[in-house]
Parts: C-alpha cells; structure tokens; sequence
C-alpha cells in the first residue's frame, strides 16, 4: 500500500520552528505508482492544485517532498505552504462570461497575459524510489513548458464550447547565441510584477492553450499599488513585434520565407531606383528635343548657341 500525506509547512513564530499540520492523506491500494509533485530547486518553485476540505485554497507551493517507509506500506509525505489565492474573476473565462462577450473583444495580438502551464510531476513506487513521470504522457513531461508564466498572445479562436488563445511562453532561461527564434522582451515587462529578471519570447515553444488557462497579469499601477489588469492593455510594441514577428516564421522552420520576402523587398526597391533613373532620362532628352527645335527655329549654330548661353551649356548633364 503506498500512502501520500500532505502537510501544511509553517513556522512557529515564538519558537522560529517548522510545524507540520495535516491537511488529508491519499491511501492507494493495490496501486504499485502514484503520481508526486517535485521538490523544488533554488530560483524553481513548485505548485500543486489540491482541494482539502475545509480550506479554500487550490493551488498549493510545495515545501518539500520525502519518503518514510513504514510497516507493509510506503509514506509519501507532501509539505505544502499556503499561498494567496487569484480571484476567480480574472481568469479570462470568467471575464468573458461576466461581460457576456467574446475573446477577441476584450483579447487582442500582442497583449502579454500569465498563463498556468502546470508543472511536471514524479512517480514515487511502492519501494521508495522516485522515477520520472516518461510513462505517464497524459501528463506534463519534462522539457515541456511548465509553470505559471508570462506569455505574449499571437491569435485569439473565438468557439462554442471555451474560446482559444495562441499565445508565445516567456522564459528567463537564457537562450544559445545563435537562436533566431527568441526575442529578448524585457524592456516590455518593465510594469509586470515578478518578472523583472531578463526574459526571452520562446517561439519555437508556441502553444494554443484555452481561456481557462490565462490570467489578467498583475501590473504595477504606482511603486506601491498593484494590481491586476483585466483589461489585458499591456502590449507589445514597436521593433520588439516586428521582431517576434520574424522569429515566428524561425520557429515554425519557415526561416526561408525571410529571405525570400528579403530578396522580394530587395527587388522592388532596385525596380523603382531604375524607374526613377529612365523617368529622369525621359525628361532631359525632351529637354535636348526642345533645345534642338529652338536651334532649328533660329538658324543659330552651336558656337552661336554657346556664346548666348555659355553658363547653361557647361552645366549641360549629357
């Protein structure tokens, strides 16, 4: 039998102690793997979505997590601490449903929105070893894009049944020098609270997820008042877009169309510097046929015509 407990972690503030409160324990049997969050890293936080009765949060951070092996059983023990909850009302589906309206009338291209991508998990075993979750592909796997981020939308698909947003994941992971489908957004976070650390638009990463997944981003409305915007009226602007815009087509592996629209632009350009050259030659041999025609008219010959007009004729461009 494997048993998972879960554990609210606090610390005792006379004593400076961790205590240990349970929250509610899963007991498997018949059951040989169950599905675990990780511990976390430094600088890599873990949540768990949890409903323990008699509390109203869902999402958990986790604290840590350990084994104890016990008598014919195995205990999986999850500590977790409380975290302030996001009020339902801004989650997009819900901004949506209470203003009776579609995405794309309060969503457009480009805005940046918080996007709860989930979190990888392990499996802990009846014996006590952790292992990776490979097997359970219904599941977020590693190298997936995991966690509550910061994303820029790229598409908005109005449905029936839940709307659809496109959207480009952010990532403060630095990426290889020669990645041509990244942008460096950070000058576009400069209002976004939590994410002030240098940050890159993943294109190759580009994901539709639903509306229940994206959240009004929390934005700093002075240096001590935050809040959340559901409004969504933080976008991106300027050379950033046009550069996301190239590094979607890297992305996608339609690298060639750059070139190709490149070379188009290229093309045209030297098209109308020739239009521009023969339209510039057109006018002075009209100009030359009327100089001809005065000549013919005054029977002057082209000593004479220099003399009259020696200035003009040394500026002549033949």
């Amino acid at each position: 039998m494997i048993i998972v407990m879960y554990e609210e972690a606090t610390v005792d503030a006379t004593t400076g102690a961790e205590v240990y409160t349970p929250l509610g324990h899963e007991a498997h049997h018949g059951i040989e793997q169950v599905l675990l969050p990780l511990s976390p890293t430094a600088g890599n936080p873990i949540f768990l979505t949890k409903k323990f009765i008699g509390h109203p949060e869902y999402r958990w951070q986790v604290h840590s997590v350990h084994r104890a092996p016990g008598a014919n059983r195995m205990i999986y023990r999850v500590l977790l601490i409380r975290r302030t909850q996001i009020d339902k009302q801004y989650y997009l589906k819900n901004i949506l449903a209470s203003r009776r309206k579609g995405a794309r009338s309060v969503l457009h291209p480009w805005a940046l929105v918080e996007v709860e991508f989930g979190h990888h998990f392990n499996v802990g075993d009846a014996t006590g070893n952790f292992k990776e979750s490979k097997q359970y592909v219904d599941t977020i796997q590693l190298y997936s894009m995991p966690k509550r981020r910061l994303a820029v939308v790229t598409q908005v698909i109005e449905r029936k049944a839940e709307d659809l947003v496109q959207v480009i994941p952010i990532s403060s992971k630095l990426p290889e020098a020669d990645e041509q489908s990244t942008v460096e957004v950070t000058s576009q976070l400069i209002r976004m609270v939590h994410y002030q650390k240098r940050s890159w638009a993943i294109c190759t990463m580009i994901q539709t997820v639903t509306a229940s997944r994206i959240i009004a981003p929390l934005v700093a409305r002075t240096s001590r008042l935050h809040s959340r915007d559901p409004t969504f009226g933080i976008v991106v602007r300027g050379h950033i877009r046009t550069q996301l815009k190239d590094a979607i087509l890297h992305g996608v592996a339609a690298g060639s169309r750059i070139s190709d629209t490149q070379s188009l632009m290229a093309e045209k350009a030297l098209s109308a510097r020739l239009s521009a050259e023969v339209a510039s030659m057109e006018t002075k041999l009209e100009l030359f046929a009327l100089y001809e025609q005065v000549a013919a008219d005054s029977k002057l010959t082209l000593d004479e015509m220099r003399q009259l007009f020696p200035q003009h004729a040394t500026h002549i461009d033949v």
